[in-house]
Formats: C-alpha cells, sequence, structure tokens
C-alpha cells in the first residue's frame, strides 16, 4: 500500500496540514515521478486550549493559527491535505465471513462496525482497508475499520475554509505517518516484514506496527508526567518513553502471538532527545532508528532533526501520488 507509483505526468500537489497539540505545521512537495523536493514548509504554536485531546475546542483561536500558518507558507496552492489524530481515530482489525459477495460487502462491514464500535453509527465516518490475508484465516477477509466522529473531521475541515484552504483529503494521522516512513524506507533492507513505529509528541506517544507495510496495530497513550509537564528533565523524559514503548511491545505480543519487531522507527517532535535512540536501543533490547527523510526529499542530511517533527505532514503531502476527490 505505501508504494510509491512513478507518475509521468506532473502531479497536482496538495499541502500536507498537520494538526498538533504543540504546534500546527505545512509541508508541500514539487516535482515529478520518484524525484521531489520539499517546496515550503512552515509551522506554528498551537494556542493554548485550542486542541484538547485532538478535538478542536476553539476554532476560532485555530483559524487566526491557521492564518498565521498560511501567511509564512507564502504558497499559492491552496488544496490541503489533513488528518485526524490520536484518540480521535478509533481502527480495529476485523474479519468478515469467507466468500461474502461483492456486492454484500459493504454492508457487512457496516454490521461488524455496529458491533465492535462504541459510537452510533449516524455520528461516525467510517473507512477502511483490506489487509493481507492471514494463515489462520486464509478465506476469511480481513479489513482494517478506522472511524472517527464525524463532528471531529467537521471542525477541521471547516477550519480550514475559513483560513482560505480548500481540504481535499481527510487521512488518518497513524496512516499518513507510515506512508511517510515506508516511502524512505523504499530501498531500504531494514523494512523487513514486520516493524515498529513510534510518533512521540508532546503529550502523546503513537505506537505502530506495520506487517508487510500495512499498518495492523495502533495504540495511543498519553504522555504527560505526573506532574502534568509535558517537558521533564531528559533522563526523566527517556524513562517515561521507554516505559510507555516496552509496555505497548509486551501488548503486541500478547495480543497477536506474534514476536515483537525487530526494529523500532522514531519519529515525532518528542524524539528529539538527546541520546534517545541510543538509550531505547540498550533498554528495550532491539535495533531503534530515525527515518531518513532527507533522503526521500533531496534535502541536506543536516536537516534531519528539523524534518522529524514533519512526518504527518510529509505523509499527508504524498497522498497527492493517490487517487484523491476532484
Amino acid at each position: 500500500m505505501w508504494s510509491l507509483k512513478r507518475i509521468s505526468k506532473p502531479i497536482p500537489w496538495m499541502i500536507g496540514v498537520d494538526f498538533g497539540a504543540h504546534s500546527i505545521k505545512a509541508l508541500e512537495l514539487t516535482g515529478e515521478s520518484s524525484d521531489y523536493q520539499i517546496a515550503a514548509r512552515a509551522s506554528v504554536a498551537t494556542p493554548p486550549g485550542c486542541l484538547v485531546d485532538h478535538q478542536v475546542r476553539d476554532i476560532n483561536a485555530l483559524v487566526l493559527a491557521l492564518k498565521q500558518l498560511r501567511r509564512q507558507f507564502n504558497r499559492r496552492s491552496q488544496s490541503v491535505a489533513t488528518a485526524i489524530t490520536g484518540n480521535g481515530v478509533i481502527t480495529k482489525i476485523i474479519t468478515l465471513p469467507a466468500h461474502v459477495p461483492a456486492e454484500l460487502f459493504e454492508h457487512h462491514i457496516l454490521l461488524a462496525a455496529e458491533q465492535h464500535l462504541s459510537f452510533p453509527l449516524d455520528e461516525i465516518s467510517l473507512d477502511y482497508q483490506l489487509l493481507p490475508p492471514s494463515e489462520s484465516t486464509a478465506q476469511q477477509p480481513r479489513v482494517l475499520l478506522s472511524a472517527a466522529r464525524t463532528e471531529a473531521i467537521n471542525m477541521r475541515v471547516k477550519a480550514l475554509h475559513m483560513a482560505g484552504w480548500r481540504p481535499k483529503v481527510m487521512d488518518v494521522g497513524a496512516h499518513a505517518l507510515a506512508r511517510a516512513v515506508m516511502a524512505s524506507l523504499e530501498h531500504n533492507p531494514k523494512a523487513g516484514t514486520l516493524l515498529a513505529l513510534v510518533d512521540i509528541g508532546a503529550h502523546s506517544l503513537t505506537f505502530m506496527v506495520l506487517e508487510n507495510r500495512e499498518l495492523t496495530y495502533h495504540r495511543v497513550q498519553h504522555l504527560d508526567t505526573p506532574s502534568g509537564e509535558p517537558f521533564v528533565e531528559e533522563d526523566a523524559r527517556i524513562a517515561l518513553i521507554q516505559q510507555h514503548l516496552q509496555r505497548n511491545l509486551q501488548l503486541f505480543s500478547s495480543n497477536t502471538a506474534q514476536n515483537a519487531p525487530a526494529i523500532l522507527w522514531v519519529c515525532g517532535g518528542g524524539s528529539l532527545v538527546p541520546n534517545l535512540v541510543e538509550r531505547l536501543a540498550q533498554r528495550l533490547d532491539i535495533e531503534v532508528a530515525y527515518p531518513d527523510f532527507t533522503s526521500l526529499v533531496n534535502s541536506p542530511a543536516a536537516q534531519q532533526s528539523e524534518l522529524l517533527p514533519y512526518g504527518c505532514a510529509l505523509g499527508l503531502a504524498l497522498r497527492s501520488l493517490m487517487p484523491c476527490p476532484k
């Protein structure tokens, strides 16, 4: 799913806009085929109280921040791909009965959603993705179901419109980040068949597992310390991140009966703690590394740390390479 196909005609690039708890980021690519560069990137601080648990609480403050971001961005492009992030999205893998007729496929997905989701179907927006069959259920289709409150989607769309942008795509933040990471690993033998990915933000940690390039496991946790301060002394923050990751790796193995992934890729603005990768590798006893976004967008290697917080925005911009609504 994450393979980026070569496109011979000019690409109508969209701007990737990522709503973060600490900052709102925008990134646009330029170029053709698989040879592209960053045309522009910018970020502004997220107004206090504007986003609470990834939900819009003050749309007027959010619009002002988006207008400031647009002025800094200083590009004529208006089409935007954005995402619902964090606990605003529920993802679940479901198994459908074998040999479901094509005309009844969506009906069975709705029945499964009604059974597995805690919200009424008329309050949520659903999307789904077919996954490769597993050995134990080879004849039964596996589906990754994603659901978000329609109100949460509408608030983001409304804010972008009010700021002068045209939202074209609403993605899932975890999928967008996975898209960027897998694109950066396109020719990397370490991509492997089973890998873990973590997005470390100011207040939350999103843990993901990708199997054969498909996102199959996704879990979001708050990262605040008991004092409520997201940024604490270096050793304490590394210890907090390590505890969350160790628990997530254990939960993944126990819930899926699979071995732990061999490598963990680390992203997000909260991952820029000195010595984080080395310390995590020692304590978790697995290989830990940063994805190389600079090689993907032909940027100088010195910009690696600057691009790590833009992983989700980059993945959203890469949606331009996939079919989008007109």
